[in-house]
């Protein structure tokens, strides 16, 4: 990124050519592009150039990168603005960073409405003349750990039905509930269905686990002796 971003023409950007950048600019983009931490600064009220490191491409996807270096944050960042835009205006309104520990954003970057966790600050970056000129954001993406901890414990909790109920009804009752309680990863249908199928392929159903209903159609299956696959249903 450093080399690009000599190779930038900043006179087309707000923030003009490097030789009039304030040397609080100057320092902040030394430090950005040094680090290896992954890193963007947000520079100007209410233009919001972006300038980033290597360590925050990943960030930006196949569908932001190098297509906004220099270019403005909001228009970059327009389906989340809603939620950091705030954030980031209190920085420069106040002077007081944020802190965001495994926040949820739906990103569109290298999937559109991506799902992505992310733990950051939003540091006021003061300029020569004492005001907040811009914005240094240090993040770290969480997304791996938050779903796969968020699966686990759906996991978990599966099993511990199996140790805490005394019939297939309640078991299956159980799973209900459980299953409810992770929309996110059990199914990607709003409604909550799903096809519960005989691995053979002889036979499928639709259920939906947040009706009353699912825990006795499971059971029923499940006394039935065949083999069951369970997985999303497609609309």
């Amino acid at each position: 990124m450093g080399e690009r971003m000599r190779a930038f023409d900043w006179s087309t950007s707000p923030v003009g050519p490097p030789a009039r950048w304030p040397q609080s600019l100057k320092t902040a983009v030394s430090i950005c592009i040094g680090s290896r931490y992954p890193i963007v600064l947000w520079w100007g009220h209410p233009e919001y150039t972006m300038f980033y490191n290597d360590g925050y491409i990943p960030v930006l996807g196949v569908t932001k990168h190098p297509g906004w270096l220099g270019r403005s944050g909001l228009e970059c960042w327009n389906e989340i603005w809603s939620t950091v835009g705030p954030m980031l205006d209190g920085v420069f309104e106040t002077g007081v960073a944020t802190w965001s520990e495994d926040l949820l954003l739906v990103m569109n970057r290298n999937l559109s409405r991506e799902e992505v966790y992310f733990t950051f600050s939003y540091s006021p970056i003061h300029g020569d003349d004492g005001k907040v000129d811009g914005i240094f954001c240090a993040c770290y993406e969480t997304t791996g750990r938050v779903i796969g901890e968020r699966r686990l414990q759906t996991l978990r909790d599966l099993g511990r039905t199996v140790m805490e109920v005394k019939s297939a009804e309640e078991a299956c009752e159980a799973a209900a509930r459980t299953l409810n309680a992770n929309p996110y990863d059990v199914s990607q249908d709003p409604d909550g269905n799903m096809w519960v199928a005989d691995v053979g392929g002889s036979a499928a159903s639709i259920f939906n686990f947040r009706s009353a209903s699912f825990g006795a159609r499971l059971r029923a299956l499940l006394n039935s002796s065949v083999a069951l696959a369970v997985c999303p249903a497609a609309k």
